[in-house]
């Protein structure tokens, strides 16, 4: 089971229900056993760009960051910035819903150790990721 934590920084609306149903059925694909905690966070672009640049040194916005916590039964934390998924929504030509879901997806894989940074993970995490929001979580 999935618990998750939503803390939105931004005032605008996000589809919570909706967004918990895709990571239970991303635990369920990836047969995560027991309870798992995530706490998911809306911010602005400019938080997004200062957190990118302290953890990651890139001086820009980026669309989602996921930090491992491991502690008090949290698996870590996920950070997606709206309005870089606004655009990344658009330039897709899908729904913002939709890129919230990929982009959800993307954090979690991340919680649980994926990775893309060599070309084979990437293809194993950009697989695993299709493989979910191929789903029916609506």
């Amino acid at each position: 089971m999935i618990v998750l934590e939503i803390n939105n920084l931004t005032g605008q609306k996000s589809p919570s229900k909706f967004l918990e149903k895709v990571l239970q059925t991303g635990q369920k694909f990836l047969r995560q056993k027991g309870m798992q905690k995530v706490s998911l966070a809306f911010v602005t672009s400019a938080k997004i760009k200062r957190l990118n640049f302290i953890y990651r040194g890139k001086n820009k916005p980026t669309d989602v960051l996921s930090f491992t916590l491991n502690e008090d039964g949290y698996l870590g934390e996920i950070i997606i910035c709206l309005s870089v998924a606004k655009k990344q929504a658009e330039s897709f030509n899908h729904s913002l819903k939709k890129e919230l879901a990929r982009l959800l997806v993307h954090g979690y894989l991340h919680l649980l150790g994926y990775d893309h940074e060599k070309e084979n993970e990437a293809k194993i995490m950009e697989s695993l990721e299709e493989k979910i929001l191929a789903k029916k979580y609506d």
